[in-house]
């Protein structure tokens, strides 16, 4: 017969695994609206939230650019998806699936990072236009410069969610929200990948690779990918057909890549970056007027230092209470 635990157990236990989890939780304006449950909705790169700037309009490009690779590799993902689903029992293909479906994720989401990166730079943000977008994810320096800006852009989304907006604002900021997310996300791993000298699988921006994808596949979502309408004239991009086994993958990806980026600068030539200025001098320019006030007062306080030593504190408190309560409790049987 099952032993049930004492109450002098179970309480101070479950207050502990509670308080220890604490530090991992982020503090986020519930979002109401499921813009998830759309069959493309996290591929869309057209309808997002941003505003733009006196001069943003020669950044246009850049964003037309790169939403063009973004939405294109996409279209990869959701196949390769799609294809380790469907597949899921067979174990015989089982880790290659996945790992295809992993790697043509994290391109998608890197392509988001560098949407959002261009978006930032039409809203006027100095920082992001200092930026060489197209080493964002290549190389390590100019990753590291980029990550805090993806940070910055969910706080100014968390910040427009917090004025009540319509129900179709609500939309648009949810949709840069997303690009701004998932971006983050994938960038992460990069850098922590080149940091260890490992292999991102990201090499060229303006690459686009199929990882093993099935034609079958790809017929199934290409109905459901419309192109960007930034432009109705995009280049048709090279696509490299690589193999999560190849050794020299690199090699084979960026004859493709410069191909694609020189047919992008030929259609829609970007601006060069601006001369960089310290990351620590600049100011938000993508911060609705009086958003960091608001902002303070909603997020500030969870992302002090003081909130960190308290969620510190209790988490080993916790901790302690519950080891506490284990030994009493041995010790009482």
């Amino acid at each position: 017969m099952r032993r049930l635990l004492s109450p002098r157990f179970t309480v101070p236990l479950t207050l502990a695994v509670a308080i220890s989890t604490a530090s991992t939780t982020q503090v986020w304006i519930p979002i109401p609206y499921a813009i998830a449950s759309e069959p493309t909705a996290d591929a869309m790169v057209e309808g997002y939230y941003y505003k733009v700037a006196p001069d943003g309009e020669k950044y246009k490009n850049t964003i037309s650019t790169f939403a063009h690779i973004s939405k294109t590799r996409h279209m990869y993902h959701d196949a390769s998806r799609k294809q380790h689903y469907d597949n899921f029992h067979d174990r015989t293909r089982k880790e290659q699936l996945m790992e295809i479906h992993h790697r043509s994720e994290r391109a998608c989401f890197i392509g988001k990072a560098r949407v959002v990166l261009a978006l930032m730079q039409a809203e006027g943000n100095t920082t992001a236009r200092s930026l060489d977008i197209s080493k964002v994810g290549i190389e390590l320096d100019e990753s590291s410069k980029a990550l805090p800006l993806l940070e910055e852009s969910l706080n100014t989304h968390r910040t427009l969610y917090s004025k009540n907006p319509t129900a179709e604002e609500a939309k648009l900021i949810d949709k840069r929200a997303i690009l701004s997310r998932e971006g983050k996300s994938a960038l992460e791993d990069i850098i922590k990948a080149l940091e260890n000298g490992e292999d991102p699988q990201e090499y060229n921006a303006f690459s686009v690779l199929n990882w093993g994808v099935e034609k079958s596949y790809l017929d199934k979502v290409h109905g459901t990918h419309h192109a960007h309408s930034g432009s109705s004239h995009m280049p048709e991009l090279k696509i490299s057909a690589v193999s999560t086994s190849d050794k020299d993958t690199k090699d084979k990806v960026l004859a493709d890549a410069d191909h694609n980026r020189q047919a992008l600068a030929t259609s829609l030539p970007m601006p060069a970056p601006t001369v960089s200025v310290p990351l620590d001098n600049q100011a938000s320019s993508t911060k609705e007027p009086g958003a960091k006030g608001v902002e303070s007062e909603k997020t500030g306080f969870f992302q002090s230092g003081i909130w960190n030593h308290i969620v510190t504190f209790f988490k080993y408190f916790g901790i302690a209470a519950g080891l506490f309560s284990i030994f009493a409790f041995l010790a009482n049987r």
